[in-house]
């Protein structure tokens, strides 16, 4: 058993559900541009690396020079249509409040447009058990850099952490960042390539994580 004081999540795939809404965003994105549809799945394989990465992937034929103007209106048409489809998932809202109410400090930090998750938890009811969500544009660098996991961590006071993801750049982030990391089967994430970064556990749903730690 692990000894925890503080707790840092990726978001996508590994508190919430959000793989519909993100492809529907995508979809209808290009659309508007006169691009190939993606089906669902090929359009998950593109998320957790940031939206311009997302972007880039899902509309590879658009000039580079017109990415931006793409990037914007993709992200302004999520954020006005964030929770279509997506919930948390099972046992996501117990562990959080687990978590707050033996005063652990959670944090999300994740590589979505920071706006669209703070948007989505405050509707899903969960705003409240973070102390603060770090997205792109309050950092320099993404993950796999740790720089938002060490932020996190600053602003806590607490250095014993575990990292939650669903993809191997959450793995690589938490061990750069010299905690613990668990990595989630069941995210958006590739399971066989974050099993490649031997995360110090896995499991199915969040709940459990608290087989392999002790707060």
């Amino acid at each position: 058993m692990t000894e925890i004081d503080v707790v840092i999540y990726d978001f996508d795939g590994v508190l919430a559900d959000t793989g519909a809404d993100i492809a529907y965003a995508v979809q209808k994105t290009q659309e508007h541009y006169g691009q190939p549809v993606m089906d669902i799945p090929e359009i998950i394989s593109y998320v957790g690396f940031g939206a311009r990465y997302l972007i880039v992937h899902a509309l590879p034929e658009i000039p580079e020079e017109q990415y931006d103007e793409v990037l914007a209106w993709y992200k302004q048409f999520y954020f006005e249509h964030p929770i279509i489809e997506t919930k948390l998932y099972p046992t996501v809202k117990e562990t959080l409040e687990k978590f707050k109410e033996a005063g652990i400090p959670q944090f999300i930090v994740s590589n979505k447009p920071e706006a669209i998750t703070k948007k989505i938890i405050k509707q899903l009811g969960v705003e409240d058990c973070f102390v603060r969500v770090f997205g792109p544009e309050s950092l320099e660098h993404m993950k796999p850099d740790p720089e938002g996991l060490l932020k996190a961590m600053a602003i806590a006071g607490r250095y014993k952490g575990l990292m939650v993801g669903d993809t191997y750049s959450d793995i690589v982030a938490g061990k750069a960042a010299g905690i613990a990391t668990l990595g989630m089967l069941k995210g958006l994430g590739n399971p066989e390539r974050l099993k490649e970064e031997n995360p110090d556990f896995l499991a199915e749903e969040l709940g459990e994580v608290f087989d392999h730690i002790i707060i």
